[in-house]
């Protein structure tokens, strides 16, 4: 199989994980860091669905201090050019970077890019930014699908009557009444992703969609229509900082939140994080009428498509099964790669983030 690497990362030799310095003239002289790239193998098997999540970030683009915070615009200059006029600029409303927190009060949340000078850059938000004074941040490429799978997932040229044999479905990523609602499908066909609907032409090959954005913390599922196990690789940089993933609920309804959790190895439920915070509520007795949020987990390796999701409950700290015997199973191991659900129950309406700390040396 031919797999065609990012250009930023074909000095990867193996699939495994490898440090790299971070160069670049944008960086200022007061900061200090250094990249971890590396690679994951994703088997997806036969006639099957599978939910997946992005375990790498983009490489950064620029990394460094918020001298100071106007409305939605960070002066990281302070008077000094160090960025390339509208290198980060939004193309046509869509977003092409964003902004990650490394610490500070905001620290693991991101924000879309607007536009960029030579020292400052304007986020697209309304939020009360005033915690990114002085904080750190670095700036990242959003993922789009040619950069995700730029030569698309296992034998994708082949039609059958059905329609392609590999498809990627973007679900919604806050379903309010839970379950899953397409956002958008697309397929690979003659070197592009392109979606299905309006543009569905083979005849004319269709739009191209290769610049598709998936957006930060979001997960996809990947169908395989065909009688064989296909794999696909991930490449990036890991992410060793604090990541803070919205989690929405309602007040009237259960909401399923999508999401994705960018670590390069697997977790146990425990290391996932989501006692503390308050994103996640917990049951209060074991009893199904007690229950509180759900943690949804597709089988990785099952095959078979719409599966039924296992579910996952806390309660007085340990993690259980729902269904199950009773036996805590908060060592369960979530796979890198792997997306899950948040179904929140009704309580009320709002955003909470859900912070996953974690380090190599965990």
């Amino acid at each position: 199989m031919n797999i065609k690497v990012p250009s930023y990362l074909k000095r990867l030799a193996t699939l495994a994980l490898a440090s790299a310095p971070f160069a670049g003239p944008q960086l200022q002289a007061e900061e200090v860091y250094s990249q971890i790239v590396g690679a994951i193998a994703l088997d997806i098997p036969a006639d099957s669905d599978v939910v997946v999540s992005f375990p790498f970030k983009q490489s950064s683009s620029y990394g460094g201090r918020v001298h100071s915070v106007s409305g939605a615009e960070l002066d990281v200059g302070d008077g000094v050019s160090i960025l390339s006029s509208g290198d980060f600029d939004a193309v046509g409303g869509q977003a092409t970077h964003y902004v990650l927190v490394e610490d500070g009060s905001l620290e693991g949340r991101h924000f879309d890019i607007v536009s960029n000078t030579d020292q400052k850059i304007t986020l697209d938000t309304s939020e009360n930014l005033s915690g990114l004074d002085q904080a750190i941040i670095t700036v990242r490429e959003h993922w789009t699908l040619g950069e995700a799978f730029p030569n698309g997932i296992g034998s994708n040229a082949v039609f059958e009557a059905s329609g392609p044999q590999v498809q990627l479905l973007v679900p919604e990523e806050v379903k309010v009444g839970g379950g899953f609602d397409v956002a958008s499908l697309y397929y690979f066909y003659q070197g592009a992703w392109r979606a299905v609907g309006e543009k569905l032409d083979l005849e004319a090959n269709g739009a191209n969609s290769n610049d598709d954005v998936i957006a930060p913390g979001a997960s996809v599922m990947v169908r395989n229509n065909s009688m064989d196990d296909i794999r696909t690789y991930f490449f990036g940089e890991v992410v060793t900082s604090p990541i803070a993933i919205p989690i929405e609920s309602s007040s009237s309804d259960v909401v399923d939140n999508y999401v994705s959790v960018s670590r390069p190895l697997g977790l146990t439920l425990a290391e996932f994080g989501l006692s503390a915070g308050g994103a996640f509520t917990a049951s209060t007795s074991l009893a199904e009428v007690d229950r509180g949020d759900l943690l949804l987990v597709y089988s990785y390796t099952e095959s078979g498509k719409n599966k039924t999701a296992d579910q996952y409950f806390l309660y007085n700290n340990e993690w259980y099964l729902a269904g199950g015997d009773g036996t805590p199973v908060s060592d369960t191991v979530i796979k890198a790669g792997q997306g899950v659900v948040i179904r929140k129950k009704a309580g009320e309406d709002g955003v909470n983030y859900w912070t996953n700390n974690w380090s190599l040396d965990s």
